[in-house]
């Protein structure tokens, strides 16, 4: 199969990457036209459409405020 038969274009964003948005094994990836949403080990990270780190949307852990999130789902608007 050529790529050009599943897709209009391919672009190469390069993710901004700080102590809190590190990437280790990404298991997930939901894509608006507004952000990039990357499950990443148990935490899920929020990215602008340039690659620019908005936020962790869930941190791991069984404590207040954390979660142990396997997957998510997003609505066109990217709202989770």
């Amino acid at each position: 199969m050529n790529l050009s038969e599943i897709a209009e274009k391919v672009e190469y964003i390069p993710l901004e990457t700080s102590d809190s948005s590190l990437l280790r094994d990404i298991y997930n990836l939901g894509v608006t036209n507004e952000y990039y949403f990357i499950k990443n080990d148990w935490d899920i990270l929020k990215y602008d459409k340039n690659g620019k780190f908005v936020n962790t949307l869930s941190r791991s852990g069984k404590g207040p405020e954390e979660a142990m999130a396997r997957s998510f789902a997003i609505d066109g608007e990217g709202k989770m």
